[in-house]
């Protein structure tokens, strides 16, 4: 038999969480398209306190009901509803901040062990002349070993500061977490070129036996900037060559300017990305191939958005951990 008092609760209560998730999204400073399933000019600027207790009215629990004006966060679907909030905050932030490790190529494991990576590499094709039997070739493996690195901390917000808050403020810890998640993601992307991390041959990935780094540095200008396109377009694999088109433009804060104006000068806009980071101080500059032609670096991750959030109740408020 269908109750139409349950269907009407969770109908109120559907409503709520929509309202509520637009209204902090709105007073976060995000876009909350105008919908006629929720009432964000009704909601906009209430506390959360108000929120937690239309959700628990809403609740088919008559305990939680009863308890709504004294403790409005009782309901696990407020607790749910903090968590898509958190969500919601970081899916936007990522987008925003991903591009900082673009020169990179996403490569997704199952699981925390030592990964090892195969790779093949393109053989050259022989020149076949009609009628002629087809010789046989050997595929070229090339492999390394990769581990994930973990990262994670605990966020606790008291109740006195979520209770009062007007700020969109689950919205804006998602924010918050996804800056952290890609300033951790891009410590270790530009540590392995700033380290120059060893290969299994035993030569450093950027070598000068390898040509695929200046025997001596060089201030950028246009010099340097075209012996190293000229550096990129000559790399080989197993005597194939690549004639690699620039994609990145990776630079030391203190020259961005001089890279963004010989990039504009000499290339079409979005041919050549430039990409400083701070951690690339000191550094000088490097140029990077389209990983989607051919990679040159990837960055391990075990799902698609590399940050996984919960929330929990803790005495006096709420608890995230971001991992």
């Amino acid at each position: 038999m269908n109750d139409p008092l349950l269907k009407d609760r969770e109908s109120a209560l559907d409503l709520i969480k929509r309202t509520a998730l637009d209204t902090w999204r709105q007073q976060a400073g995000l876009v909350s398209a105008a919908s006629p399933k929720t009432a964000v000019a009704d909601m906009n600027g209430s506390d959360v306190a108000i929120v937690g207790r239309a959700i628990s009215r809403c609740s088919a629990d008559p305990r939680i009901q009863a308890s709504a004006d004294r403790s409005p966060f009782v309901s696990d679907d407020f607790l749910a509803l903090a968590n898509t909030g958190v969500q919601t905050g970081i899916d936007w932030q990522w987008l925003q901040l991903n591009a900082a490790v673009a020169f990179t190529k996403l490569t997704l494991v199952g699981d925390f062990r030592e990964q090892g990576l195969i790779t093949p590499a393109p053989p050259p094709l022989l020149l076949n002349p009609e009628a002629t039997p087809i010789e046989r070739g050997t595929p070229f493996i090339t492999q390394e070993t990769g581990q994930v690195q973990t990262f994670a901390i605990q966020v606790p917000i008291s109740d006195r500061l979520y209770a009062n808050d007007k700020s969109g403020i689950f919205i804006q810890v998602g924010q918050k977490l996804a800056v952290s998640a890609a300033a951790a993601l891009a410590d270790v992307c530009f540590a392995a070129i700033t380290n120059n991390l060893a290969l299994v041959d035993g030569d450093p990935w950027l070598s000068v036996i390898h040509g695929n780094r200046a025997a001596a540095g060089a201030a950028l200008d246009v010099i340097s900037l075209g012996a190293a396109l000229a550096g990129l377009r000559v790399q080989t694999i197993n005597g194939l060559k690549l004639s690699l088109p620039p994609r990145y433009l990776l630079c030391d804060p203190a020259i961005e300017l001089t890279a963004r104006q010989l990039t504009r000068q000499y290339f079409d806009p979005e041919a050549l990305t430039v990409i400083s980071d701070a951690r690339l101080t000191g550094y000088g500059f490097a140029l990077i191939a389209d990983p989607a032609v051919f990679p040159c670096l990837a960055r391990l991750q075990i799902m698609e958005n590399p940050l996984m959030v919960s929330a929990r109740r803790q005495d006096g408020g709420i608890a995230f951990k971001a991992v």
